[in-house]
């Protein structure tokens, strides 16, 4: 699922869960504030990001796999061939 096909709450949750490896929050971990990825955060500290997002109607940043990066790129590189 893309970030432009989210298109309610649902989505979003749906969202939220299949990237949660690749989506990245500040917070405090066992005393240890950093970057965490939603999958290594406890239950109720994702959840309270999870519910931040819904909340602000937010669609949460990921991190692109290799192949989303090519892919863009493809698209970028046909969208300056037509202009």
């Amino acid at each position: 699922m893309k970030h432009d096909e989210v298109k309610d709450v649902a989505d979003l949750i749906t969202y939220m869960r299949i990237h949660a490896k690749r989506i990245f929050v500040m917070a405090k971990v066992n005393g240890k504030r950093g970057p965490y990825s939603l999958e290594k955060l406890p239950d109720r500290l994702r959840s309270e990001h999870e519910l931040r997002f819904i909340e602000e109607g937010q669609i949460p940043v990921r991190i692109l796999t290799d192949e989303e990066m090519a892919e863009n790129a493809k698209q970028a590189e046909g969208k300056k061939e037509t202009t």
